[in-house]
């Protein structure tokens, strides 16, 4: 039996976008690669963390540290702080 595999490009604006939305919504938190394979309709958390290196790849996005899903910078994007300190 012949075994295939098949390569599923997302879309990355999509998925960029919703990175986007997420660190809006969550101060500036970085989502997990449960929680973009869940919002992109992605099959696992290899195939997710494939397409965050292809938005670094793009000049999109820049990955920091070990848990990088974690740790997403939107290039050209900064995070204030809008509240009230203590």
């Amino acid at each position: 039996m012949k075994q295939t595999s098949e390569i599923v490009f997302h879309d990355l604006r999509q998925i960029f976008c919703w990175i986007i939305q997420y660190k809006t919504e969550h101060d500036g938190n970085s989502p997990s690669l449960a929680e973009i394979m869940g919002a992109c309709c992605i099959s696992s958390k290899s195939v997710a963390l494939y397409e965050l290196h292809r938005l670094q790849k793009a000049g999109l996005i820049h990955l920091m540290g070990r848990k990088q899903a974690r740790s997403i910078h939107i290039v050209g994007g900064e995070w204030h702080f809008n509240g009230n300190p203590i």
